[in-house]
Order: structure tokens, then C-alpha cells, then sequence
């Protein structure tokens, strides 16, 4: 009889730690589609917390229409800031912005001045501004994902958007009304 009760009270148990050791699987399966917005953006819909964040949201939605080619500019605030950052191993690292920029202005080219280092491995230049003429669209062509890393994701107004590799992302800021407000445009030279 003592057996036959110890034996009603571990089954319970046993199916309680089963039914866990599921849900957390499941959890985890959902974490890996959550990481995967590299080509499925519509599948991420949630932070690595598992919490949905509008910011999050809204950075997935404008991912789908960036690889799609679709228009930007609902996606801006009017007045936003572009930040350009290229890390070059033989010319040294370029940087660039401008503010108060139109919303529409995103589906355009913009043109920008931008400071060259002239710090190169090879040998050292000097120092140069030239004009960048950025255009997002055709900066994204190259890339072979799109994704918001959940190691880069830790909720608040920033996202970073990575492809080609590691070495080109996005990083977006968002305003209270979850419109972009500035966007940094970065491409380190993995060498």
C-alpha cells in the first residue's frame, strides 16, 4: 500500500517535468524562428525576450519592404538624421552625416559629405572629404540576409539590421511614435 502511494505521487511529478522539458523545447524552437528574419522577417515578430516590443515590430515590417524594393518613407519621421560609417583597410575609415532630412528622402539618392581618415594599413593618405551619394536600396542589393540579431536586440528605441556577412548592418532609432529618427548605415572591413 506505501508503494502504490509513493507511486501516486511521482507519476504526477514525472508527467509535470515532462510536460516542462516540452514547453521549454517549444520555447526554444521558437527563439530559432525568431532568429531567422534573415529571409523570413515576417516570422519575427518577437525579441529574444519572447516579449513582442512595437519598435521590433515595426523594424521587421520595414525590412520586408526594404528586400522587396517597396518605398520607405512611411517608415521616417520628417526631420531624421543619416549616419554613414565606412571602415576601408586600404583607405581608412569614412564617416558622414546629415540632419533634417524629409521621410521621403529615404527613397531617394541622398548625397552627403563625408570625411576620409586616409589611416589605410598599407600606407597613410591624406586626410580628404568627398561627396557620397547613398542610396539605400542600392546598398542592400549585396546582401545575403537580413536580421535583427537577438545578441544586438535588447529592447528600447534601437535595432540593429545585419547582412552580408557581419561587417555591413543598420542600426535604426525610433522615436515614441515608432518612427525611425535616425538611421546609421555601417560597413566595417572584417580584415
Amino acid at each position: 500500500m506505501k508503494a502504490f502511494r509513493v507511486f501516486l505521487i511521482i507519476v504526477p511529478l514525472l508527467l509535470s517535468c515532462v510536460s516542462n522539458t516540452k514547453d521549454r523545447v517549444n520555447e526554444g524552437n521558437q527563439s530559432i524562428e525568431s532568429n531567422t528574419t534573415e529571409m523570413h522577417p515576417e516570422k519575427s515578430e518577437e525579441s529574444n525576450s519572447g516579449v513582442s516590443s512595437p519598435v521590433h515590430a515595426k523594424a521587421s515590417e520595414f525590412i520586408k519592404c526594404l528586400q522587396s524594393g517597396r518605398k520607405l518613407e512611411s517608415f521616417f519621421r520628417n526631420n531624421w538624421t543619416l549616419v554613414y560609417h565606412e571602415d576601408n583597410r586600404l583607405d581608412g575609415s569614412s564617416d558622414g552625416e546629415i540632419e533634417s532630412l524629409t521621410n521621403c528622402r529615404i527613397d531617394t539618392i541622398i548625397r552627403l559629405s563625408v570625411y576620409n581618415d586616409g589611416h589605410g594599413w598599407e600606407e597613410h593618405k591624406e586626410p580628404k572629404t568627398h561627396n557620397l551619394e547613398f542610396s539605400l536600396k542600392h546598398l542592400v542589393k549585396g546582401w545575403n540576409r537580413f536580421e535583427i540579431p537577438d545578441y544586438e536586440y535588447r529592447g528600447g528605441n534601437k535595432i540593429h539590421v545585419v547582412g552580408k556577412g557581419e561587417s555591413d548592418y543598420i542600426v535604426l532609432f525610433y522615436d515614441s511614435d515608432n518612427l525611425i529618427v535616425r538611421l546609421e548605415y555601417r560597413s566595417e572591413d572584417p580584415g
